[in-house]
């Protein structure tokens, strides 16, 4: 039961951490700044990685402060902002689908509806693979939570 428990704990936080993270990335987009910090976890580099695949961030890098390594405890990522004109942020609007309180869970077949109603949205899933875009997802032939559609 404990361990389920701390399992629970860890997904909860997990999502929290991403819904957190889009949230400051599509903040500082809209005061227009050219790069944003956010804490450093395999949450926030999967997502990173999943922004810079889909051309929404031009780039990121791990910043550490003990010149030793980038670990986790010590270290904080940045990431490089893509503007396509000079006030038009790659990001314009994301809209969350699932809340810490309200989980979307979506199969490969409700997933590609997503995709035919909105084809220019990137949609941001959570699957057992990691974070994953709709259409990587879909490839893939696996589901999970549906996090965001980003535009």
């Amino acid at each position: 039961m404990g361990n389920s428990l701390l399992n629970q704990h860890q997904y909860q936080y997990s999502n929290f951490t991403i819904f957190n993270t889009i949230a400051l990335i599509h903040n500082s987009y809209r005061k227009h700044e050219t790069h944003v910090i956010i804490p450093n976890n395999n949450y926030a580099i999967s997502l990173a990685e999943l922004l810079e695949r889909t051309k929404c961030i031009s780039g990121y890098k791990v910043i550490s402060f003990d010149n030793t390594s980038a670990s986790y405890n010590g270290a904080v990522l940045e990431l490089q902002l893509l503007y396509i004109f000079a006030s038009l942020g790659a990001i314009i609007n994301v809209h969350f689908i699932s809340s810490p309180s309200r989980r979307k869970y979506v199969t490969v077949r409700q997933l590609t509806g997503y995709k035919r109603r909105n084809p220019q949205s990137i949609y941001v899933v959570n699957t057992n693979n990691g974070l994953l875009t709709g259409e990587e997802a879909v490839k893939a032939q696996i589901g999970g939570e549906l996090i965001c559609a980003i535009n």
